[in-house]
């Protein structure tokens, strides 16, 4: 509204406010006014002769099939099919050749930056698209671990790629359910939005294998990445709820304290998911230890694609005490991680040189709280996001990862060596495939109550060597290494595309 000859004048305002609540009459040529200089500016007509120009700008030429921007009426006269349309050849342009889309699938993905696998597949997603840009489209699906309706589908884009995130509900042993009927409508919807040529899973809990069931449905190829066990065991890290190794083909006490399922559920629950893997396009698992056991469990076609380290951003030193060695634990407190084994050799020990870090996951990130473990002073801090881990291994000089169950990879061992870090590691899994006893580390028998704490005496009784870098070992894979030879594995499953 405009009103002429009204100033910063109180009187003034109340006038003309007045005549206008007084005068309908008024009010209406006001907004016939506003009404017909918005269409002047940004009706149909105007912002097509702007949309016609700018394609003949892009051009250098007039654009074929579109009408000169002169010759746009402006009138309201029906005669707008009367509008020039001369026959024009179509340019002679080379199509760009079409792209398989892959579905990358798993529990979360980032904001919800939670386990190495998640950082597996969102790195995974970046190289494909900064390497493979012109041989696939890449798309995202996976749950969401926030306060969501359950089922209900969130899209965002992440660095340039849609994702999908469906929301799981939160229920009792929801990371061993393996199928969940009401997720197949929101996985259809989509499928249909994507419409993929080749799925990819990897970590599919609370996604649930019903996710892959649709997909075979649509007659679609899809691979599987087995991070852990929850395809071929009721334990997802090979660990009992007593904290007991518990291997596929050991036997089980069902309906027990180590085990809360029943025989009938345990056994339909793996037979189903052999029926998934049986109908994958590739099983591949991210060490060879790790395929050792998947084939030992009934899955023959189990290939290893050992995992790659990652381009990581660069250490932050910080200067440690002088005549002190500071260790960490980055695995969370739970007890597969080894953090108990960890604490308890420290509780129990009276070392004079040590600080120890952890990560707490219900710790706020950013906070940090101090605690003592005999006589060991003890930093406890939250998840670190993956862009901070130079820093976080600026803070440490010996990495503890002594995991009681056999570590499929094993991310956070080979970042420390990265970085020039001792490294303790189990003797379980591929945790400590690349620690050399002596050199840069250890490799310790977890079912030995001694063994752990010897190794914190010898570092205690030697500050001055651990406190400084060990021995470089080979370097590990890289993650470029490791995407080149899954794009080998999609071109196997689609040897005909485009």
């Amino acid at each position: 509204m405009h009103v002429v000859g009204v100033g910063p004048d109180p009187d003034g305002w109340h006038d003309a406010l007045e005549a206008l609540v007084l005068d309908p009459a008024r009010r209406a040529a006001i907004g016939a006014a506003a009404r017909d200089r918005a269409l002047e500016l940004y009706g149909p007509r105007p912002l097509g002769r702007a949309l016609v120009t700018a394609l003949r700008g892009m051009t250098g030429q007039v654009t074929p099939g579109l009408p000169a921007a002169d010759a746009i009426d402006d009138d309201d006269d029906e005669d707008d099919d009367e509008l020039p349309r001369q026959p024009v050849a179509p340019p002679t342009v080379a199509a760009a050749p079409r792209r398989a889309r892959i579905l990358l699938a798993n529990v979360f993905f980032p904001p919800q930056a939670i386990g190495g696998a998640t950082r597996v597949v969102r790195d995974q997603a970046a190289e494909l698209r900064a390497r493979y840009a012109d041989r696939y489209e890449i798309g995202i699906l996976c749950g969401n671990d926030e306060e969501s309706a359950p089922y209900r589908i969130e899209a965002y884009a992440w660095s340039g790629i849609p994702v999908w995130s469906i929301g799981c509900p939160r229920r009792e042993h929801m990371d061993w359910l393996a199928f969940d009927p009401a997720m197949a409508d929101p996985v259809d919807a989509v499928l249909d939005r994507f419409q993929p040529h080749l799925v990819h899973a990897h970590c599919i809990q609370r996604l649930t294998a019903t996710a892959l069931e649709r997909v075979a449905a649509r007659g679609l190829p899809y691979v599987v990445t087995a991070h852990d066990a929850w395809w071929v065991s009721d334990h997802q890290f090979l660990v009992d709820q007593q904290h007991h190794l518990r291997m596929p083909w050991d036997s089980e006490v069902y309906e027990s304290a180590q085990n809360p399922h029943t025989r009938a559920d345990s056994w339909s629950r793996r037979l189903r998911l052999r029926g998934v893997l049986d109908g994958a396009a590739a099983v591949l698992v991210v060490s060879r230890s790790f395929a050792d056991i998947y084939q030992r469990a009934g899955i023959a076609s189990a290939v290893a694609v050992p995992n790659g380290l990652p381009e990581l951003p660069p250490l932050e030193p910080v200067a440690p005490t002088p005549g002190r060695v500071r260790l960490a634990h980055v695995g969370g407190v739970v007890p597969h991680k080894g953090y108990y084994l960890l604490r308890h050799a420290l509780a129990r020990g009276r070392y004079r040189n040590l600080d120890v870090l952890v990560t707490d996951h219900a710790v706020t990130p950013g906070e940090e709280r101090a605690e003592v473990w005999g006589t060991t002073p003890v930093s406890v801090i939250g998840r670190v996001p993956q862009a901070q881990v130079g820093a976080l291994y600026g803070r440490i000089d010996v990495l503890c990862a002594p995991s009681l169950w056999p570590e499929s990879y094993g991310l956070v061992a080979r970042e420390a060596l990265h970085y020039g870090k001792w490294v303790i590691a189990s003797n379980r899994g591929a945790i400590g495939e690349d620690v050399t006893p002596g050199r840069n580390g250890w490799v310790v028998d977890v079912t030995d109550p001694a063994a752990l704490p010897r190794v914190l005496a010898e570092i205690d009784n030697n500050p001055d060597r651990y406190a400084q870098p060990p021995e470089r070992g080979t370097p590990a894979r890289g993650f470029a290494d490791q995407v080149d030879e899954i794009a080998g594995v999609y071109d196997r499953v689609l040897p005909a595309w485009p």
